[in-house]
């Protein structure tokens, strides 16, 4: 997810919790209409909420399919150039994880 939408995801959290808070707050000071209202502003705030969370998932599950789909075709038509890719980070690894002790 870019930080666009996970500010985005972020912001939408917040109200959700914002307009919660206002609903228990509102339990205790009123009734009737009042509390109406908000409850409906709650379930539409967390309505759209839930919506654009499960945008955002749906479309990092597509990214990340697509993108395993390409590594996919790369290996497939470079075959040595990722053994060689997969041996130089192993080594790099393998060196790191020697110098730290």
């Amino acid at each position: 997810m870019s930080r666009t939408r996970t500010a985005r995801a972020k912001g939408d959290l917040e109200e959700v919790v914002e307009t919660a808070e206002e609903l228990l707050k509102s339990i205790s000071e009123t009734g009737g209409q009042g509390m109406e209202d908000l409850k409906a502003k709650a379930q539409e705030t967390l309505a759209a909420a839930r919506g654009r969370l499960q945008e955002a998932a749906t479309r990092s599950r597509e990214a990340a399919t697509a993108a395993a789909g390409e590594a996919d075709a790369y290996v497939h038509s470079n075959p040595w150039m990722a053994v060689a890719i997969a041996g130089v980070v192993g080594v790099l690894l393998g060196a790191a994880l020697l110098r730290r002790d």
